[in-house]
């Protein structure tokens, strides 16, 4: 039997971090022919909002943050918090003794190289590592430590896994091990949207870099052409409020909307007939993957990295220059007017998505953990 466990701040998020980790440790119980033990630690005791396959253990570290208005006492507290961190994640991975640990929480970075030196460390990024890496090249005295220190401390893993190429290439000449595996698509469809409907979808967290303000500007535009479109937006977060307040001031109520999170998205895939993607990055966008499972053509901003890697221009989906609002509601007016165009997307981008199953990229972690 082999000893698996993740690491993650929690369970109870709706975010696509969630969405895969749980679904690769389902997978791993019901398809790793019985040799998988699984167990996913966290730092809270939220419950899932995702299924987990109750052979999974799930081990809470029980640990909260505090927050503060003082900047101070907020200093203070995640010190504190991330030495309490530390130290019960070390306490359980020894009495665990995993064969390997894939990491996804930010807090194990600096850590999880020297613990329990006998298991295999695996570090999962799910946002752009090169970016700010580069950034940091040009940056404060105390980024370029903090670099020069990620550096050192990347090269203990025994794998660091991207999701995009476009990553890896901007980061390869700082850290060995490095691997691409994308993320599977979290579910199939047997048959595709009709693509009848009035209706556009976006999907993520309402924070500021998915970009949903400018995708409310963009609708406005497109609102003036086909009042009789609507938008719907799943998600949750902190932007909610100000979002709508956008949305009422544009007088927009009527075909904006803000449908907040739900259990089952393919429903509300199914029910549109395209997606929209505003982010101002996207280290993968599995949201993209999901929409073109459903049938769904796709526009995006070009940003880095993700949709340029999903999207082939003009055949399942348009990328359009990052920023340029214009020219995506020209887009997405395109879209509504040309049925056929729609369909033929459509099509492709449905079966795009089968190069991303489960069976295809879980095959390539089950490579990585041997």
């Amino acid at each position: 039997m082999k000893r698996i466990v993740y690491t993650v701040r929690s369970l109870g998020n709706s975010g696509g971090v969630e969405r895969v980790l749980v679904n690769k440790a389902n997978w791993l119980i019901k398809n790793g022919g019985g040799i998988y033990d699984v167990t996913i630690i966290t730092e809270d005791n939220a419950e899932s909002f995702y299924q987990v396959d109750p052979r999974i253990k799930i081990q809470s570290l029980n640990i909260t943050k505090q927050l503060s208005n003082s900047a101070i006492i907020r200093i203070l507290r995640f010190v504190l918090f991330t030495i309490n961190y530390w130290f019960k994640i070390l306490h359980v991975l020894n009495e665990i003794k995993p064969d390997v640990v894939i990491s996804v929480n930010a807090r194990d970075f600096y850590i999880l190289p020297f613990v329990n030196k006998k298991s295999k460390k695996i570090y999962e990024f799910h946002w752009i590592v090169s970016r700010p890496f580069k950034e940091a090249r040009g940056a404060s005295i105390v980024e370029r430590i903090g670099r020069r220190l990620s550096d050192v401390i990347g090269n203990h893993y025994d794998g660091i896994v991207l999701l995009t190429q476009k990553d890896k290439e901007n980061i390869e000449n700082d850290w060995k091990n490095v691997e691409v595996i994308p993320n599977a698509c979290t579910f199939t469809c047997e048959t595709r949207s009709e693509l009848l409907n009035n209706r556009a979808i976006a999907v993520g967290n309402l924070f500021h870099v998915k970009g949903f303000s400018r995708l409310i500007d963009v609708w406005n535009i497109v609102y003036q052409r086909y009042p009789e479109w609507s938008l719907s937006i799943y998600g949750d977060g902190y932007l909610r409020e100000e979002l709508q307040q956008k949305i009422n001031g544009l007088s927009l109520t009527e075909v904006v909307k803000l449908e907040g999170k739900v259990k089952n998205i393919r429903d509300a895939y199914m029910q549109s007939s395209f997606s929209l993607i505003s982010s101002y990055e996207e280290s993968f966008s599995l949201t993209l993957l999901e929409a073109q499972a459903c049938g769904l053509p796709v526009i995006a901003f070009d940003c880095p990295y993700g949709p340029s890697e999903l999207i082939t221009q003009g055949v399942d989906g348009f990328l359009i220059p990052d920023g340029d609002i214009q020219a995506f509601a020209d887009k997405v007016c395109e879209l509504i007017e040309n049925k056929e165009l729609r369909n033929e997307m459509g099509y492709n981008a449905f079966r795009h998505s089968k190069l991303f199953s489960e069976e295809e990229v879980m095959s390539r972690w089950v490579k990585l953990l041997d």
